[in-house]
């Protein structure tokens, strides 16, 4: 085994939680390589290409884009090729019920609700006021990483100050959101209820009378908080994120499918589709059995590990619709988001509640001038899925497609009559497009409970071994996996090994190589 095979850190997986991850280690000056076995980054929020158009893999609005968030941070920083479409309206949400274009100011959300017939003025501004407060405190930790865990004596000093903006935040835990708006008087205002289930339902997967409050409260805000569509599609942010890896020294193998791990003295083995690599860190950005799967070590699971697959297990999977539409008369062109529910009489999912992203005209790339890409994605209940025979299963995720293009055509005819190319994704099709396995999506879900608070830090598996991604605090999006891995990278930084406050490198590793 060459030193070129030896690294201080080997990432697994190449979604946002293993970027984030990798090139928080490798600003660092660790030694690292990133290993994806698909042939391009990005995970659930990647780009790929299929019959000369490039889709979404999943329907994705992202934040974290403004100059101080994450996102911005680094484009600014190493100059990516990235540009972004400020979006106006965030939203278009459309039901049977209500239709809402969601402004790019909150304020004007707020106005619009007052004004519907009947609106509980006085209760909605209270809640929306309220709801800030929690919003404000929970994005702090997003907008200043040191404010989450593993904390130093300065995080803990700053967090006492911020203290007295916690208050709000203490008196939502363990309650539902749908509490917390019966707290306001305006649990039965069934617009602003239809609404909030729907945004609960791609946020928190959950509705609101599921939802842990303070998480509910906090994602309200998604919109408001550096929310932009990168031109390209997510897929090409993963492209150039990982460009700023290799700025760093650390190296990017796509391609290249980890096939095992194994415990070696003080570091790992890991083995690959093109070799062997050595390191001392180890971080896996899969799903938990996914990565208990790849272990060929002897080796005692923590007890959390396996819960918190059973709670990814009890989640959700999707079908998709990947559509070519030439843009629809009247309209400029410029990339779009639908929100649409067939019937707010039936749960949000399996085809009646769907989420559909539109590329730009501008993304020539991605479908020919004059025409528009479109993502559309379903959430699907795992366990229910998971309970068929494979017979049930193609008549199932049929009918569900079939409820799909009846949602876009009765929500959104101007899109739904302008398609000419269609391709289909059941969970199974999902997981070759994202390798998440079962094609599992979007964490765990943050249903009300203590147990959310139990599981902040930094997840480790064993010796120098670590978890990152949606299933992992703070999860659930590109921003917060990304985030999770600085939270990691930071981790370990404080356990390396460092002279005069310079890492030591850790690569020469002296352990025999097992064939």
């Amino acid at each position: 085994m060459t030193m070129q095979n030896q690294y201080d850190a080997i990432i697994i997986g190449a979604g946002f939680g293993g970027i984030g991850t990798a090139l928080s280690l490798a600003e660092k000056g660790f030694k690292v390589a990133l290993f994806e076995s698909l042939r391009y980054p990005g995970g659930c929020a990647g780009t790929f290409t299929r019959r000369g158009y490039r889709f979404e893999a999943g329907a994705t609005l992202s934040s974290g884009f403004d100059e101080q968030q994450l996102f911005g941070k680094w484009i600014k920083k190493y100059g990516l090729d990235i540009q972004l479409e400020w979006l106006s309206p965030m939203i278009h949400f459309r039901s049977s019920t209500i239709d809402i274009d969601i402004p790019s100011e909150k304020d004007a959300l707020i106005q619009y609700l007052c004004e519907l017939p009947n609106a509980p003025k006085e209760g909605i501004r209270a809640f929306f006021k309220h709801q800030g407060q929690v919003a404000d405190a929970l994005w702090a930790l997003f907008d200043d990483p040191d404010l989450l865990p593993p904390w130093n004596l300065q995080a803990l000093i700053k967090h006492a100050m911020r203290f007295p903006k916690y208050l709000p935040i203490l008196r939502n835990m363990n309650r539902s959101l749908a509490q917390v708006l019966q707290r306001f008087g305006i649990d039965d205002f069934k617009p602003l209820k239809i609404y909030l289930d729907a945004l609960c339902q791609i946020t928190v997967q959950c509705n609101s009378d599921q939802a842990e409050a303070p998480f509910a409260l906090a994602t309200m805000d998604y919109y408001y908080r550096g929310t932009a569509h990168a031109v390209g599609g997510m897929g090409k942010l993963a492209n150039e994120l990982c460009k700023a890896i290799t700025l760093c020294g650390g190296e990017v193998h796509l391609s290249n499918k980890v096939k095992g791990i194994k415990r070696i003295d003080e570091g790992y083995q890991v083995e690959t589709r093109k070799g062997t690599y050595l390191c001392k860190y180890l971080i896996s950005n899969l799903l938990p059995e996914q990565t208990m799967a790849l272990y060929k070590s002897s080796i005692k699971w923590p007890k959390w590990l396996e819960k918190t697959q059973e709670d990814v297990d009890a989640g959700w999977s999707a079908a998709m619709l990947y559509l070519v539409a030439e843009t629809p008369p009247g309209t400029d062109g410029k990339a779009e988001h639908w929100q649409m529910v067939h019937s707010t009489d039936e749960p949000f999912m399996e085809g009646n509640h769907i989420f559909c992203s539109t590329s730009s005209i501008k993304e020539t790339d991605r479908a020919p001038f004059g025409s528009q890409t479109l993502t559309i994605s379903t959430h699907i209940p795992m366990k229910k899925f998971l309970s068929l025979s494979d017979e049930e299963k193609g008549p199932y995720i049929d009918k569900v497609h079939n409820r799909m293009r009846e949602t876009l055509q009765t929500r959104c005819p101007e899109w739904s009559e302008q398609v000419y190319f269609a391709m289909t994704a059941s969970p199974r099709t999902f997981e070759r497009f994202t390798s998440r396995s079962k094609g599992l999506v979007g964490g765990i879900p943050k249903t009300k409970g203590w147990h959310h608070y139990m599981q902040l830090g930094p997840k480790k598996l064993a010796s120098h071994f670590y978890l990152v991604g949606d299933s992992i605090f703070p999860g659930q999006s590109t921003l917060a996996t990304a985030t999770g891995g600085c939270r990691i990278a930071e981790s370990i930084w404080r356990s390396a090994p460092k002279k005069n406050n310079q890492l030591v490198l850790t690569t020469a590793l002296n352990s025999k190589v097992s064939s």
